[in-house]
């Protein structure tokens, strides 16, 4: 820069481009490694409107084929310092505190490692699973089948919880009542003292997040 070299300026960028290069692989294998890209101040270097946007001017051939004009009009001869801000990049541990904006020498706190490097993170617990139950079963049976074949109950149940019990009701009366697990399962109810009329298959879930029943009635017949 300070030899108005335009074509040795931007072999400096690329060597520096090379440079980050190997710092990132590096850094593929030492996470712990924090990267910060800068420089020490900004030039008067700028990119211009043709030969006659400013003081030395330099036109080269873009990648593109089409001209670039760089001037360097902080004095005749020579480029000198400017005051414009200039970029600062990082990458790694401690690279949330480089911002936009910051500082140079504020840089040098947070290569030592800030503290704390990361945020206190507030863990809220997840609400418990509102609990859910269904149950399958015939719209019939008769006294006999009840008796020796029994009643088969399928239950499905959901939602985290703890306790899942089926109780076979006439009336007020309970006739059976069995557990199963968590999940629900098949159940076979067998009993000699349902009468005609109708029993019903009371499914009950509970857990940490409340409780869920679910309720099938069933016509008992003599036959």
């Amino acid at each position: 820069e300070h030899a108005s070299d335009i074509c040795g300026s931007i072999g400096d960028v690329y060597e520096i481009d090379q440079a980050v290069k190997v710092a990132l692989d590096y850094q593929k294998e030492n996470p712990d490694t924090l990267i910060i890209v800068t420089g020490d101040h900004s030039h008067s270097t700028q990119i211009v409107g043709g030969s006659s946007g400013g003081k030395q001017t330099a036109t080269i051939k873009t990648a593109d084929g089409d001209p670039m004009s760089v001037a360097y009009s902080t004095q005749d001869s020579g480029s000198a310092h400017t005051g414009t801000q200039i970029r600062v990049a990082a990458s790694g541990p401690q690279a949330a505190n480089v911002t936009g904006v910051i500082d140079q020498t504020d840089l040098f706190a947070t290569m030592l490692g800030r503290a704390p490097s990361t945020l206190p993170v507030k863990t809220v617990p997840a609400a418990p699973l509102k609990p859910a139950i269904t149950a399958f079963t015939g719209a019939k049976v008769s006294q006999g089948d009840l008796r020796k074949k029994g009643l088969k109950v399928v239950v499905a149940a959901s939602g985290g919880n703890s306790r899942v019990s089926v109780a076979l009701m006439q009336g007020k009366k309970t006739l059976l009542r069995k557990t199963v697990g968590s999940r629900g399962g098949t159940l076979t109810f067998k009993t000699s003292k349902a009468k005609t009329g109708s029993i019903k298959v009371v499914s009950t879930v509970s857990g940490a997040g409340g409780k869920a029943t679910s309720t099938k009635t069933v016509k008992v017949t003599r036959r």
